[in-house]
């Protein structure tokens, strides 16, 4: 580390965003030993929780029903053990890691989201459960005491983090500098790299020149054409398999909600998958409908035909993993956005060629609107230099002099 004294340490683009990172560590501290500490613990209490659940999946006594009209004993009991192992696959997900983390920090603010999100899903299956959940209330103290442990150590975590939230706020700050000055240093290149091809040989050899980049630019037109309708195709037949999963049970669902006392529709979900279904947690939300509607089938709540034909597409449901299908189309149509983006950007520059062709003085007036740009740009990214520069020495104490 070079500190505020003496002359300011030459630092090059590539090198910028690693001395960002370090010094960040570097002030963070104590910060990861403490998060370490409160993490592991976390993870004994997760441990704990899992004994829990399986101790509880294999309890074999009859459920206190005294109160209940007319209970069915063995569904209560096939839901016990469906709520355990329900209960098992949130739990473990808690401690996991983000991926593409970059430091400490973002570390652990990643495991405390997997966490937060994991105890509210728990708190979600307590209640689509909750006949399970009260006829088994006397066999539930291991679970409340490992859930109180999971919830503080969730507090404990959130709180050391919200203790350092000022630094990682100083350290995103500084990082989108860097990733403004790098951008237009990406832009510059471009800009310098145009303007030489604006201001090269006219005549013969510039109207060859032009006539080759000409064609090259068709066929990469044509060939991002074909690749938009391949795209299209995988797409259409990836909404065609979503649609064949939910739209089987759009009846079912209708009658579901007349019954649910959920506020979510799940014939919402059904009729509109793609729209509704946007992250993991309106994911967990149907999941949660689906099952519901299942254990309402099974237990006869719901008046319709077929009902072995009805568990089983729910059960093909269940196991398609439909949030990564959906997911998968949402990044198809993003790359189909992308490739419109890159076929308009083809065509202009097709049309300026062809508009080009020939034309010194059209050439010459290119050339000088790039260098305009060029101006402007450089001005930004000098600015934004300075800004960094004095973020490096406000938030690290270190004088750094940026090379682009």
């Amino acid at each position: 580390m070079f500190f505020g004294r003496g002359s300011p340490q030459s630092i090059s683009l590539d090198r910028l965003g690693s001395l960002i990172n370090a010094s960040f560590e570097k002030k963070l501290g104590s910060f990861g030993e403490h998060a370490a500490r409160i993490t592991e613990s976390m993870l004994q209490s997760k441990n704990q929780f899992l004994d829990a659940c399986d101790r509880f999946e294999t309890l074999d006594v009859e459920p206190y029903t005294e109160d209940i009209y007319s209970p069915n004993i063995h569904l209560i009991k096939t839901q016990k053990t469906i709520y355990a192992k329900a209960l098992k696959r949130v739990a473990e997900g808690i401690s996991q890691e983000g991926s593409g983390v970059l430091n400490t920090y973002e570390r652990y603010l990643a495991i405390l989201s997997n966490a937060e999100g994991a105890l509210q899903e728990i708190l979600r299956m307590n209640a689509s459960y909750k006949q399970v959940v009260y006829c088994y209330s006397n066999h539930l103290r291991e679970f409340k005491k490992s859930f109180s442990d999971l919830e503080r150590h969730v507090q404990l975590l959130k709180r050391e983090l919200d203790r350092r939230s000022g630094d990682f706020s100083e350290y995103k700050s500084l990082e989108a500098v860097a990733s403004k000055i790098n951008a237009q240093s990406s832009e510059l290149a471009m800009l310098e790299s145009s303007l030489e091809a604006a201001s090269g040989p006219q005549g013969r050899e510039g109207a060859a020149a032009a006539h080759s980049s000409e064609e090259e630019i068709s066929k990469k037109i044509s060939a991002k054409r074909l690749e938009s309708v391949a795209l299209d195709r995988t797409a259409s037949d990836l909404t065609a398999k979503i649609s064949l999963l939910t739209l089987p049970l759009e009846r079912a669902a209708r009658k579901f909600d007349h019954l649910s006392v959920s506020r979510k529709r799940l014939r919402d979900f059904i009729m509109d998958p793609i729209g509704a279904i946007k992250d993991e947690t309106s994911y967990a939300e149907f999941v949660a409908l689906v099952k519901e509607l299942k254990s309402f089938s099974e237990a006869g709540k719901i008046d319709i035909k077929n009902r072995d034909d009805l568990n089983a597409e729910i059960t093909s449901l269940l196991d398609s993993d439909i949030y990564y299908l959906i997911s998968s189309l949402r990044s198809m149509h993003a790359s189909k956005s992308g490739i419109s983006d890159e076929i308009m950007l083809l065509e202009r520059t097709l049309k300026e060629v062809e508009e080009s062709r020939g034309s010194e003085r059209k050439a010459a007036q290119e050339a000088e609107e790039i260098r305009e740009s060029i101006k402007r740009v450089s001005a930004s990214r000098d600015a934004a230099k300075s800004q960094a520069e004095m973020e490096f020495m406000q938030y690290y104490g270190i004088r750094v002099s940026i090379i682009p």
